[in-house]
């Protein structure tokens, strides 16, 4: 019995001493940037809910404390740290006290992510506190993740804000201290666990005995209430163990007690206590489990219901009331087939009974809903089945998700995929076309030139004029076939100039209105003071004659045809559907029919090139392709609407030329007349036959021809002439130097000498070359001899 009561009273002894330590010393201890737990404030003092915390007890203690942020002081020159995660091989190196706080983390985004769930985040960008406790624990919850490390929970929010990262993983403390800050940005919380880190106060192991002191004196801020009015100055947080303190100062008392009791009562006793003990802490485990089930519940975005197996609703969570739009009691007098639309109740059946009954749960899949509201809508769930205490099926529980956005995204991503489609396809042709352009260009130059000079050379009444005249009609439908590829695929080399477009169309309708016929009435309705636009004048004429032959086909023989102008402000929405251009100001031109009109089938390809519904022979299907290609080479738009039966619309966008001066002359006001004239010219063309021919038309009108067949023949001709050189005709693409080359360097020895450039290459080739601007005399290949005479005065003159 002596004995007995002497180990009783080691024990009370050992277990109710407090601990002992230097009451002299003065401690440091270290402090980092987490808000709201530790951190530096304003005035560089520490702050924090720790920090008060441990500041509170050591002053109730007696004990003095140092505070040195941690970016100021190495680790090496601690004795305590205010707050550490307790985690399993720490103990080796570093003390810890009983933990004093719980935290548990989480992941925070933007309401508007469309993440949902953590498979979400796989391969995402994580923005975390740099601490090893966050390092060791983010790849547990994600296989893969691009990690986004901060310095504190602060910058990891901030990083989630400003886009750096896709979400924030931090503590709950932070994520609280956050909404309660007022973010004008809403967030929204994963319904995702993350592991619970108990946190207590870190000491060197010479100073374990003062941060035992410390953690005991935390003890007495329980009973007098102080821990709780702590709480509350910084936050209240749902979640957190809030009286964990409380909890193991009365979970140490219970312990010592029973100990003692062990030693002093009888086994039964301490089994009786035992049981007692687990009992309650089962109990208390229970409500945890029921507390943090509510919580889940109600916090969760995707919406919850659960039926029993006549499909009657017996429990939902708010997402799911605002998803249907009925109240919680609106709800509960419900069954599953009154919010499902009955086109899916076989489909709903089949899968409760050979999914959800058979094997425990369904597969993920998409139904409909319908809203009180009565507007139905797409949603995609997953249920489990729900058994009763007998292990029976009682019922099952949904998570059920609004796919509405995704929907709508698919569809989007649909159109987008048919607009590169359509894109690549004209690409495709665009570069076919490009790419035989200039050889095919070449064989037509000579063919047209030399049939051209041999009609000069035979008499009116030669049996071989009109088999020339054949060949020079073949050729001259080949090179319109050709440029009509190439404004297509937007590669035709252009001359835009600034046009009033009311002006341009009436000098075009005596043209169009030849191209119709006279059972067809043409109605010109121009719109008031319609901004000057800029383009070349040859593209309009193609526009409207190509637009209003396609609408005198429509109405086949007699009917009516609109014209009409006017100033139009593109909005965002617009452009986003029509790629390409940019919202502003734009004049539309619109050209009606009430003719036949189209079917969707056919408005679908009405723009693809060689598409057409004409018979055989009666067209290329390149009209409205060349016209499409137009548009999009000036940075506009074309839509069309159209009716079986009702006629069609097509608008052509062309984009505000924003400039003061008037707009430019025709092409037939400014194009100078051609004639003869006796100056010299230098030709340089690397193809024979081209070099050949043009020399004879030069010859014919009168110049005087210096010919090279590169480059470098040239520079040495140039050299060598003792007369000037008036102006210089060169091809642009050739061997060694390119045309603007072969010019600037010419120009050294002649500077007066005036240039003209040809090219059978398409306008994407040449462009990078400066042959193009406004201010060049530019011949595309093939040209005619009067287009070569008019070219060559207009630049000497």
């Amino acid at each position: 019995m002596t004995l007995l009561l002497v180990a009783v009273g080691i024990v009370a002894w050992i277990e109710f001493s407090p601990p002992r330590f230097d009451h002299d010393r003065v401690y440091r201890i270290g402090y980092g940037q987490d808000a709201p737990l530790h951190f530096q404030n304003a005035d560089g003092q520490p702050a924090g809910l720790a920090v008060d915390l441990v500041q509170e007890s050591a002053r109730r203690q007696g004990i003095k404390l140092a505070w040195h942020h941690l970016e100021e002081m190495g680790q090496n020159d601690i004795d305590l740290w205010v707050l550490k995660s307790v985690i399993p091989d720490r103990p080796s190196t570093l003390y810890h006290t009983e933990p004093y706080l719980q935290a548990e983390s989480c992941f925070l985004v933007r309401a508007d992510s469309p993440v949902r769930d953590l498979p979400d985040l796989l391969d995402g960008r994580i923005s975390f506190v740099n601490y090893r406790i966050h390092r060791d624990t983010l790849p547990r919850l994600l296989a893969s993740f691009k990690p986004v490390p901060t310095e504190s929970s602060r910058d990891a929010v901030d990083a989630m804000l400003s886009g750096r990262s896709d979400a924030a993983y931090i503590d709950q403390y932070t994520l609280f201290a956050t909404l309660l800050d007022g973010e004008q940005v809403a967030l929204r919380v994963l319904p995702t666990r993350s592991p619970t880190r108990n946190m207590a106060l870190g000491a060197r192991k010479p100073s374990a005995a003062v941060a035992d002191a410390i953690r005991s004196g935390m003890q007495s801020m329980v009973a007098d209430g102080s821990l709780e009015k702590l709480m509350q100055k910084w936050i209240f947080f749902p979640n957190m163990t809030a009286n964990i303190i409380g909890d193991i100062v009365e979970k140490q008392h219970r312990i010592r007690w029973l100990w003692t009791g062990v030693t002093i009562l009888t086994l039964l006793l301490l089994v009786a206590v035992a049981l007692a003990v687990v009992a309650q802490r089962r109990k208390s485990e229970w409500r945890r489990s029921q507390k943090k089930y509510r919580e889940l519940h109600e916090s969760m975005t995707d919406a919850f219901v659960r039926f029993d197996l006549d499909g009657r609703i017996n429990d939902i969570n708010p997402a799911f009331c605002e998803l249907v739009g009925y109240t919680e009691s609106e709800l509960l007098e419900r069954t599953d087939r009154e919010l499902t639309p009955p086109a899916w109740h076989t489909r709903e059946e089949d899968r409760r009974q050979n999914q959800i009954v058979l094997r425990g749960y369904s597969d993920v899949h998409e139904k409909e809903y319908r809203h009180k509201d009565g507007t139905v809508f797409p949603v995609e769930s997953r249920a489990f089945l729900l058994r009763d205490e007998s292990g029976r099926p009682a019922g099952w529980w949904e998570i059920v998700r609004d796919i509405t956005d995704r929907r709508q995204a698919e569809a989007e991503r649909g159109r987008l995929r048919e607009q590169l489609a359509q894109s690549q396809k004209m690409e495709v042709v665009g570069r076919l076309a490009g790419g035989v352009a200039h050889d095919f260009n070449n064989m037509l130059q000579a063919i047209l030139g030399n049939a051209s000079l041999a009609l000069l050379d035979l008499p009116a009444d030669s049996p071989a004029r009109e088999s020339l005249q054949e060949i020079r009609s073949a050729a001259d439908r080949s090179v319109a076939l050709t440029r009509q590829l190439l404004t297509f695929a937007r590669r035709q080399a252009t001359a835009p100039k600034v046009l009033d477009l009311n002006e341009a169309i009436e000098r075009t309708l005596q043209l169009v209105r030849r191209l119709i016929g006279e059972g067809v009435q043409l109605a010109w309705q121009p719109g008031a003071g319609v901004w000057p636009v800029r383009i070349d004048p040859s593209q309009l004429d193609q526009i409207l004659t190509n637009l209003c032959v396609n609408a005198r086909d429509a109405v086949n023989g007699t009917g009516r045809i609109t014209l009409e102008t006017c100033n139009v402000i593109l909005d965002p929405a617009f452009c986003a559907a029509h790629p390409g251009i940019q919202s502003g100001d734009f004049v539309r031109l619109s050209v009606s029919d009430n003719g036949t009109g189209m079917t969707p089938e056919v408005l679908a390809h009405i723009f693809e090139p060689f598409y057409t519904t004409k018979e055989m022979n009666q067209g290329t299907g390149l009209g409205l392709a060349t016209v499409y290609g137009i548009v999009t080479q000036n940075q506009g738009a074309i839509t069309v609407a159209s009716t079986p039966g009702e006629g069609s619309t097509f608008r052509v966008f062309l984009p505000r030329h924003a400039t003061t001066s008037a707009p430019a002359a025709t092409p037939a006001e400014q194009k100078p007349s051609p004639g003869r004239g006796h100056e010299t010219i230098l030709l340089v063309e690397d193809e024979a036959q081209v070099l050949r021919v043009s020399k004879m038309m030069l010859d014919g009108l009168g110049y005087q021809v210096l010919v090279a067949a590169t480059p470098a023949e040239a520079l040495r001709i140039a050299e060598a002439s003792v007369d000037p050189i008036h102006l210089l005709l060169t091809d642009v693409i050739m061997p060694g130097l390119n045309g603007r080359e072969l010019a600037e360097q010419l120009r050294v020895r002649h500077p007066a000498m005036k240039c003209v450039f040809m090219s059978g290459y398409d306008a994407k080739v040449i462009a990078p070359h400066g042959i193009l601007e406004d201010e060049v005399n530019f011949l595309q290949k093939p040209f005619s001899a009067e287009d070569l005479a008019a070219k060559i005065r207009a630049a000497l003159t």
